[in-house]
């Protein structure tokens, strides 16, 4: 039997954590092996880009064992973009997504980068104004490191290996609380970004590269100087999900009830992962 004060506590947590968080964006590239498929230049869904593409035949790209693969073997330049705003406009992101590299052939730093901001134009232009960025390094013995580009880089990850990375980024101008995937309780800074790789919080408290510019497009690039940075980068199970500003979790207080809003929000990701209901 349920007392009273437990059924208040549940009815308080439903509140709290019913602002949790909204899920903007997912796609898995089950549906379908033709990239076009995932494009819709003009009126995108929920899981799908405003341009995916390739500058030359340098870059191909493909839906390959249900990831998004992109092959370099010249000097073009593979892109996704995602123009059409996210709207409302989130104030803090959890982008995650997986992230496999093989097959490097040729060195090179930032040979793929990731962006969050606004404004962005599709095909292979770097954004002029974005609010976040990371990117990922192709090592000459074949394996390859995630990087801030003109900061630091993580150690060394094998050629082959999957690895589940997410990209917690914080616009909403005081400190955000969140569940970490290393099971913490964790906070982000204002204007700042962490990356993690699977449950290792690989960069902490990194400052965004342009705090004026709002959390609403997605932008990827795969490119480097001539005959550098020449692989495969795959990517999959891409999760994108706003959350609130920091005091949207203390609708009621006590690190219990933030550890039960991040657990069920965890228990969610968990779950649409395997495709299980309940």
């Amino acid at each position: 039997m349920i007392r009273k004060w437990q059924l208040i506590l549940v009815l308080l947590a439903a509140g709290a954590c019913s602002g949790r968080a909204a899920l903007l964006f997912s796609q898995d590239f089950s549906s379908s092996s033709d990239v076009s498929s995932y494009v819709s230049a003009t009126d995108p869904n929920g899981g799908q880009w405003n341009d995916i593409a390739t500058s030359g035949s340098g870059v191909s790209v493909g839906i390959v064992n249900g990831t998004l693969q992109y092959n370099r073997t010249g000097n073009n330049t593979g892109s996704f973009t995602r123009s059409t705003d996210f709207s409302p406009a989130p104030t803090a992101l959890i982008y995650s997504f997986d992230l496999m590299v093989n097959n490097v052939t040729a060195a090179g730093s930032s040979v793929g980068t990731w962006y969050v901001g606004s404004g962005f134009s599709s095909g292979a232009s770097v954004p002029s104004t974005y609010n976040s960025r990371f990117a990922v390094n192709f090592n000459s013995d074949g394996t390859f490191s995630l990087h801030v580009v003109s900061g630091s880089t993580s150690s060394e990850f094998a050629s082959g290996t999957t690895i589940s990375l997410t990209w917690v980024i914080n616009d909403t101008g005081s400190i955000l609380s969140y569940l970490g995937p290393d099971g913490q309780n964790d906070t982000v800074g204002n204007d700042k970004w962490d990356l993690y790789a699977g449950n290792t919080l690989v960069f902490d408290e990194q400052t965004a590269d342009g705090t004026s510019t709002s959390l609403t497009d997605l932008k990827f690039l795969f490119t480097a100087d001539n005959g550098k940075g020449y692989g495969i980068i795959s990517m999959d199970n891409f999760q994108i999900e706003s959350v609130p500003e920091s005091h949207a979790w203390g609708v009621t207080s006590g690190a219990g009830l933030l550890a039960l809003c991040g657990f069920q929000w965890w228990r969610q990701r968990w779950e649409k992962s395997l495709h299980v209901t309940t």
